[in-house]
């Protein structure tokens, strides 16, 4: 009897341990599929049920397990939902022995796990496109102004119900081409809303009802471009707003209700705040702006609102904006990327005196881009971000003579996932340069020898697309300085050091979002904008000699933007540039001759870059397909023919080709749906701290 136990036992036993190898191979298998569909199709509600039938195959299978959570909280932290930071808490808390799910689930959540003690973060709209204007939250929580840029029209969304009704009727811009620039806030009673009208007559502040009705007008100022208001007081009796004048100094300024009287607060020069919030007890201000003209990241102060006295109330190297007062008036909340990733910070005031600041909410908004939108009475916090997206930087081989690429491009970098672009690779090849959405301004250096990574922050250089100069040793960047000036800069990858090489003369712009350098970094060349001259003028600028010149002039060209890239053997400038309602890509000769159209379509896009093969023979451009996704084409320098270069995927943007021909480097994925996303973060701060109405 005993045996025969025994022996059901063992075959059980048997029995089983096959099961569980098929088992765990299935959910592997399950878990490739949802990775591919994440990373090469930008599939990520596909990806995401796909990893949850590999956790459901998964049970028992701890290594498999904790993989799958992440890569599922990375769909959810692409797509701005808050639920991925649960994920990875979870990852940290229940599998501690897989120490490497368990360092990256700490690394995604900047070291702070399990930090959330009861933070509701909560989707309360999608449905402002991303060209619409937000507004301010009423202090109820039930109400948002925003500007409708179908028509220009000023709407309200009343977020409890989910109906929209507009308050202004214009008419279509075919029509009129006012508008409701700034969209504004709502007075305390929830009664009226001010708003900056962009009119006939000029720019206006107005004020309106939120039932509808006719609007007043209460500041018509011909020296004012642009006035938006910000907050009003408990009262009613002003409202705080930003005016930007025609001669370029902005102020921040009290308008009284009653009479439109404009009372001047704080003039801040060329500086711009991009929150001004009012205190409950109407004493004082808080507002973001740089310290000073060599500074892009911004710090907080604190301005008195009888015009007593000014404070820094928030000083760091990092960049800290979008402050609120919280409704008791005893905290001030802000957005800063100190901890890597823009997050949500609270720093207590007492007369005027600020204390330890402290990370309440990490990894705010889809992509970082959060704009702060107010505080309810009972202390919920709302913002809004962009559309969602993801772009990852990628490397694939391809056969330059046939045009296809080899195999399935591969990740260049695991850190950072979803937030990666506009790779740049050196004139040696020994490097790439891209940049990182995880703070705004940084720069990734990678080592293509060695993999090696750095972080590079180049403090006073705005933030924007690059290219590298001839000796591999620094990029160059075009930006709009903290003055609203255009400049030129060249950032030294290994020092952070930063030059400006060109201020642009008084009114004139660049649109050229990829500059083209000549092979041996002396010419740098670009598309300018003078008010003087109906088309853009082709320049050069000279980096040993710090001078400009002209190199052609009669282009064809509007005033959009435009990509630039010089020739293998430094004879010929390829030119995409915005044209109207299409894309041209011309080809100019450096060395003498006439100047040809290589392409005209309206599906090129014109400011996600151009390369050049190393033969010389072809250019590659990014240009819409019939699905509407990016792909990259080439187009055939003798012939004029274009072809699309297959890769795998979309969202292709930013290519370039490896100095030995055979690679290429890229970003590309999902791409960013034309929605805004208003979000609401309850309970944020620890318990015992909870906010109490005033």
């Amino acid at each position: 009897m005993m045996r025969r136990i025994w022996t059901v036992l063992a075959m059980a036993l048997l029995l089983t341990v096959p099961l569980a190898a098929q088992q765990a191979e299935a959910a592997e298998t399950l878990l490739q599929t949802a990775i591919k569909k994440e990373v090469v199709d930008g599939n990520l509600a596909g990806a995401i049920e796909g990893y949850q039938k590999a956790l459901a195959a998964a049970k028992g299978n701890r290594p498999v397990t904790a993989k799958t959570l992440l890569r599922l909280a990375e769909c959810y932290q692409k797509m701005g939902d808050g639920q991925s930071r649960a994920m990875y808490e979870r990852v940290i808390r229940e599998y501690p022995d897989q120490k490497e799910s368990v360092a990256v689930a700490r690394d995604r959540l900047g070291g702070k796990a399990g930090a959330s003690d009861g933070i509701v973060t909560r989707q309360v709209w999608v449905g402002p496109n991303r060209d619409d204007y937000l507004g301010a939250i009423s202090a109820d929580g039930r109400l948002l102004p925003y500007s409708d840029q179908t028509t220009g029209d000023l709407a309200i969304r009343m977020l409890a119900t989910g109906e929209t009704r507009r308050l202004t009727n214009k008419g279509p811009w075919t029509q009129s081409k006012e508008e409701a620039e700034w969209p504004g806030a709502i007075s305390a009673d929830g009664k009226t809303v001010a708003y900056g009208w962009a009119g006939k007559n000029g720019f206006e502040l107005r004020t309106m009802p939120v039932v509808g009705g006719d609007a007043r007008v209460l500041v018509r100022n011909e020296e004012i471009s642009e006035i938006e208001p910000a907050a009003w007081s408990s009262d009613g009796g002003y409202i705080v707003a930003v005016v930007r004048r025609k001669d370029r100094n902005n102020q921040i300024v009290l308008v009284a209700t009653n009479d439109g009287r404009m009372r001047t607060l704080k003039s801040l020069e060329w500086r711009y705040p991009r929150k001004v919030s009012l205190a409950p007890d109407n004493r004082s201000i808080v507002y973001d702006a740089p310290a000073h003209s060599t500074q892009a990241q911004r710090d907080i102060f604190l301005l008195a609102t009888d015009g007593s006295r000014e404070t820094a109330i928030v000083e760091h190297p990092a960049d800290d904006y979008g402050a609120l007062w919280t409704p008791d008036g005893k905290r001030i909340a802000f957005l800063s990327n100190r901890s890597g990733e823009t997050g949500l910070w609270v720093v207590p005031v007492t007369e005027g005196k600020a204390g330890a600041a402290e990370e309440i909410h990490a990894g705010v908004g889809a992509r970082n881009q959060a704009k702060p939108l107010g505080f309810s009475r009972n202390g919920s916090y709302y913002y809004a971000s962009g559309g969602t997206g993801t772009s990852d930087v990628y490397v694939a081989e391809w056969d330059a003579e046939t045009g296809r690429v080899k195999g399935m491009p591969s990740r260049l970098s695991e850190r950072n996932v979803g937030r990666n672009i506009d790779p740049v690779i050196s004139p040696d090849g020994k490097q790439v340069a891209y940049r990182s959405l995880r703070r705004e301004g940084m720069t990734v250096v990678r080592s293509l020898e060695t993999g090696a990574e750095r972080d590079v922050t180049f403090e006073g250089a705005p933030p924007g697309p690059q290219v590298w100069f001839g000796d591999s040793r620094a990029l160059l960047r075009f930006g709009t300085d903290s003055e609203g000036r255009q400049a030129m800069y060249r950032l030294e990858v290994e020092t952070g050091q930063v030059r400006r090489l060109l201020q642009f003369r008084s009114g004139e712009t660049t649109r050229s979002m990829q500059p083209g350098v000549s092979p041996d970094g002396k010419i740098v060349y670009y598309l300018a904008r003078s008010p003087e001259a109906k088309e853009p003028l082709l320049r050069g600028y000279e980096v040993g000699a710090g001078r400009e010149r002209e190199i052609a002039t009669g282009l064809r060209f509007g005033g959009g933007r435009s990509s630039l890239a010089v020739s293998p053997d430094g004879r010929h400038l390829a030119i995409a540039a915005d044209n109207g309602d299409t894309r041209i890509l011309s080809l100019v000769p450096l060395r003498g001759g006439a100047s040809r159209e290589l392409l005209s379509s309206p599906k090129m896009r014109a400011h996600l870059g151009l390369s050049w093969t190393v033969d010389g023979r072809h250019v590659l451009y990014t240009g819409a397909s019939e699905d509407g996704q990016n792909d990259l084409w080439r187009v055939a320098v003798e012939s004029g023919k274009t072809e699309k270069v297959a890769l795998h995927g979309g969202g292709v943007r930013w290519v370039g080709v490896h100095p030995d021909g055979r690679r290429l480097v890229f970003s590309g994925g999902t791409a960013r749906n034309n929605k805004r996303e208003v979000w609401a973060i309850e309970n944020f701060l620890p318990a015992g701290r909870r906010l109490t109405n005033p």
